[in-house]
């Protein structure tokens, strides 16, 4: 009897050690649980600050997220105070009617430009010059004017295809904003000068770039008309510099998977400026064939447009 007992109690208190054990377990794994959900909670909130937040906190971030993300970066700053995504992408009105993304649209094409004047030897900001290079008397520039898709050698010996047009004019000329927009950026690049680049609201996957600049005359969210003076050409080119004249390219630019892709800009040229600008870049590539007397320099045949080679894309 007493064995009975004896065992009956072990046997209670198994049960009870068991149940407790039991309980112990599931309040850990309720724990555990709980623990994983604030975790998935504070990863949700983030990924969401991470979205519209460290994104476009501050000036400098939306900037580069903008750059490298246009296609995306409405989603992430439209609602976001930052002063600079406002700026690009104001609170939607119902009744506005958004452009087509696919459809950017210039209205300058970055220097002033004319039909060649003998007198001053000039077409518009353009002067007609070849530069030789200090020790002996080849011609380093062939042309005043570089076309869209121009071929290039590149660093590494292969041939590449220039991405954007470039001017060649008198150091101290005027580089023009050849859309009206906002100041994206102003960013020092490799060349120890500046590129300038604008957005249009209403076309938030391009982006308007003035590159080769010195001397800017606006400020990151600034609002500019076509048109209007930001900077000086460039003077980076050592050789042009010490001849008086400096550098300017000029580009239109979307992106594929956070990688700029370069657009001809003068196809994209306002239907009320674009037989002004395309009669002037034809005289151009007269004019200066005949200054330098060697009437083979642009094979315009075989252009897509005036100031283009092609219009296929370049990704560069």
């Amino acid at each position: 009897m007493k064995l009975k007992r004896g065992y009956s109690a072990i046997l209670l208190l198994s049960v009870i050690l068991v149940i407790f054990i039991s309980g112990c377990i599931q309040q850990a794994d309720d724990l555990m649980a709980g623990n994983k959900a604030q975790q998935k909670t504070e990863q949700e909130t983030s990924d969401e600050e991470k979205g519209l937040g460290t994104l476009c906190s501050g000036e400098v971030e939306c900037r580069a997220f903008c750059y490298n993300n246009q296609r995306q970066c409405e989603s992430y700053c439209r609602g976001s105070q930052n002063e600079l995504c406002t700026k690009i992408f104001p609170a939607e009105n119902p009744s506005d009617t958004k452009k087509d993304d696919s459809k950017p649209q210039i209205e300058h094409i970055g220097i002033q430009l004319d039909f060649y004047d003998p007198l001053t030897n000039k077409a518009g900001d353009i002067k007609f010059h070849t530069f030789m290079y200090p020790w002996n008397s080849e011609v380093y520039n062939s042309k005043i004017f570089y076309d869209y898709g121009e071929v290039s050698p590149g660093e590494d010996g292969t041939i590449e295809l220039e991405p954007q047009p470039v001017y060649i004019a008198p150091l101290g000329t005027k580089v023009r904003a050849i859309t009206s927009g906002v100041v994206l950026d102003i960013r020092k690049i490799y060349s120890g000068d500046y590129t300038i680049m604008v957005i249009k609201p209403e076309y938030p996957g391009w982006i308007y770039e003035h590159e080769h600049v010195i001397n800017p005359t606006v400020n990151i969210g600034d609002t500019v008309t076509s048109g209007q003076v930001l900077a000086e050409v460039s003077n980076y080119n050592q050789w042009l510099r010490n001849d008086g004249y400096g550098v300017l390219d000029i580009g239109i630019l979307s992106s594929v998977n956070g990688k700029p892709l370069h657009h001809c800009p003068y196809q994209y040229l306002d239907e009320s400026v674009k037989q002004f600008y395309f009669e002037r870049i034809r005289a151009l590539y007269t004019s200066w064939e005949e200054y330098t007397g060697n009437s083979s320099l642009y094979n315009e045949e075989e252009h897509a447009i005036p100031g283009c080679i092609t219009l296929d894309p370049i990704q560069r």
